[in-house]
């Protein structure tokens, strides 16, 4: 949460060597083994805040604006050889949807109680949810920027 004139350029530089240079690293070296393979999924993480940006978060905005770019192109790019590219672009549950419960309940039970789960741990199944759909299921879908958002980028 910085103002773009305050941040530091080493600051914003691990911005983007974290989002941007990890992806294309990434997709660098599971390309050639998707395509001798002959041909796969790759799925990239991003943010909602990839596809819609919000004061104070320019940096990180720009830093998963350009995965989804680079998800685009490298889906365009990598479709010949069978290979299908898309991102998700998850958010935070806001606080006030009822699910943000003290961490002190213990971690198994959790689990086990969908009453009792906490916001990440809802975030984290719904985001692996959209992960496995995108790369078993969706076979005709790619370069496509998916949310899971509960809504958030719709309008």
């Amino acid at each position: 949460m910085t103002p773009i004139g305050a941040l530091s350029i080493d600051e914003y530089a691990a911005l983007m060597d974290v989002n941007a240079r990890g992806t294309s690293l990434a997709m660098k070296h599971e390309i050639p083994a998707m395509r001798a393979r002959g041909g796969g999924a790759i799925c990239n993480c991003a943010s909602a805040a990839g596809l819609i940006p919000s004061a104070l978060q320019v940096a990180y905005a720009g830093a998963k604006f350009a995965v989804v770019g680079l998800t685009r192109g490298a889906a365009l790019e990598v479709a010949k050889y069978n290979i299908r590219v898309n991102v998700v672009c998850p958010a935070r549950r806001p606080a006030r949807c009822g699910w943000t419960l003290p961490l002190r309940i213990p971690t198994a039970r959790r689990l086990r109680s969908p009453s009792t789960r906490s916001a990440e741990l809802a975030r984290r199944r719904e985001v692996a949810d959209a992960v496995l759909f995108l790369c078993r299921d969706a076979t005709f879908t790619t370069g496509h920027a998916f949310p899971v958002d509960g809504g958030r980028t719709a309008g």
